[in-house]
């Protein structure tokens, strides 16, 4: 029915991978399953942000009394989930609904696993007929099916798979692999592929997520005269290079040497366009962008993120250009520039090497100062946005709640709140941490202290073991020297917000500070 009706619409997204980590943070409390920040991550992104797919893991890995705080030990319960769990169960039913008949069944499911194999290039819609046996129209209807369900994204003829849903490939790969081999073999062999694939699936991440983001600085070109000292390094480099922001924010302003920016009315990742550039880059580093240039003429902008640790070479720019230009020729493209970006700019005769392909080289420092005067959301936006987070452990007794109220004053006197927050912020971690000094009985006593900042709060975690708030009757802790233990009520006149969540095996209390409060 969608787009059908006049009804109200709610995407349903899988979780970012903030959002899940988050998620498996709160499984792995209910469940009593350790991890650690490390698992967290992979957790979060092998399983795609799937809500479904992640309760999954931790209900098998609790079933089993077993932890998830090493790679080998999550990928050990995720082969196992993938291979018969409610995971893979949760797939076969739904290639059991999608696609009748066991014949037609293994067909789409090889089907599937080339089409995973063959990345954005996809595979298309003729030979998927061709060897389903099917008519155009049956074929159709199957493809239209597996689109609605997101096995595949089928447009334009072409059949792709999404090369982030790792969980779906290893299904798919499951299924066709157990076929006609010996089951022990294959999931032998699936774990130590899977081990092995784990630190690559993070540093892939790693990579995607220190990229500039220059699809998004694409979208933010609206044909504004911008100053050459953003595009240009060369005078970038002998004009700003190493001055103060505010001398080049005026620099920028008062410069009278402007150049006009095309106005962007589509973009996309480059390896869409030419699939073969996504064999040289991740696509993320690698965007092109479509529209209209000065003069009102159709213009593409082939823009790429280029690795060096230095400013780069001859050799590197035109290995680049090279290829770019390739893509411009391959695409039909008769009007478009190229845009590199290297992290320290490029030198001399690389630059020179750009200006003679009619190409455009600078640093990312340029590309982030254009992106501040566009008002474009990049990557660089969004790091710059994650809180930062401090922990600590404390032990409990002998006043060490005053380590981590100086500790807590020194954060907040850094993200510049005002005493009296700091104050109030201060004698609220005091009281947590004497509740759960006095009142828990903690086994290894200790208490656990995460502190996380932002632009809009700050988060405040106190965790320890022992036994539980539940567990004492309900009754308001009462104070006993002074200040001490006024307990919760305190906490809640303080903070804007007091959370209290049981584990299997302790308390945890979380306390915020809205910064538009103070």
């Amino acid at each position: 029915m969608f787009g059908r009706t006049t009804l109200p619409t709610m995407p349903l997204n899988c979780l970012k991978q903030a959002d899940a980590g988050e998620l498996v943070e709160s499984l792995s409390a209910s469940t009593a399953v350790a991890i650690n920040d490390q698992t967290r991550d992979l957790i979060a992104i092998q399983l795609g942000g799937r809500p479904g797919a992640i309760r999954s893991l931790f209900a098998a890995a609790a079933e089993h009394g077993k932890n998830l705080d090493t790679f080998d030990r999550v990928q050990k319960a995720y082969t196992d989930e993938i291979f018969g769990g409610r995971i893979g169960r949760a797939f076969d039913a739904m290639f059991d609904r999608l696609i009748p008949g066991v014949d037609l069944r293994a067909k789409t499911l090889r089907l599937l696993g080339e089409t995973h194999f063959a990345g954005d290039t996809g595979i298309p819609f003729a030979y998927w007929k061709k060897h389903l046996g099917l008519t155009a129209d049956e074929t159709g209807r199957l493809l239209g099916r597996l689109n609605c369900s997101e096995l595949i994204r089928y447009e334009s003829d072409v059949v792709r798979a999404d090369a982030n849903d790792v969980i779906s490939a290893d299904r798919i790969a499951a299924r066709i692999r157990l076929e006609g081999s010996s089951r022990a073999l294959i999931i032998g062999e699936a774990l130590a592929a899977n081990i092995r694939r784990a630190p690559a699936l993070m540093a892939r991440v790693y990579r995607r997520n220190s990229a500039l983001g220059l699809r998004e600085l694409l979208a933010a070109f609206d044909g504004s005269m911008v100053s050459c000292a953003l595009i240009d390094y060369a005078r970038f480099n002998d004009e700003l290079k190493g001055a103060d922001e505010e001398k080049i924010q005026k620099a920028l302003k008062d410069d009278n040497n402007k150049i006009a920016l095309p106005q962007i009315v589509y973009t996309a990742n480059a390896a869409a366009f030419y699939p073969q550039l996504a064999e040289i880059a991740d696509a993320e580093r690698i965007a092109i962008a479509l529209g209209t240039d000065g003069d009102g003429k159709e213009i593409a902008v082939i823009a790429a993120e280029v690795e060096s640790k230095l400013e780069a070479t001859l050799e590197t720019a035109n290995f680049w250009c090279d290829r770019l230009e390739m893509a411009a020729y391959h695409c039909g493209f008769e009007n478009y520039k190229i845009w590199l970006i290297a992290p320290e700019g490029f030198a001399a005769n690389a630059l020179e090497s750009l200006r003679d392909r009619n190409a455009y080289g600078s640093s990312r420092k340029q590309a982030a100062l254009l992106a501040q005067i566009l008002n474009a959301k990049t990557a660089t936006d969004t790091a710059a946005a994650l809180a930062d987070e401090y922990e600590i452990t404390v032990p409990m007794g002998e006043d060490t709640e005053m380590i981590a109220a100086h500790t807590i004053e020194d954060i907040a006197k850094r993200h510049n709140f005002p005493s009296k927050a700091i104050n109030q912020i201060k004698t609220a971690v005091v009281e947590a941490c004497i509740n759960a000094t006095e009142h828990s009985l903690s086994p290894d006593r200790k208490i656990h202290q995460k502190f996380s900042v932002d632009d809009e709060k700050i988060v405040i975690t106190i965790a320890n073991r022992g036994l539980r708030l539940a567990d004492k009757a309900a009754k308001q802790v009462e104070p006993q020297e002074g200040r001490r233990g006024w307990g919760l009520k305190l906490m809640k006149g303080l903070m804007d917000d007091v959370r209290i969540e049981q584990s299997d095996d302790g308390t945890r209390i979380t306390m915020t500070k809205f910064i538009k409060s103070l």
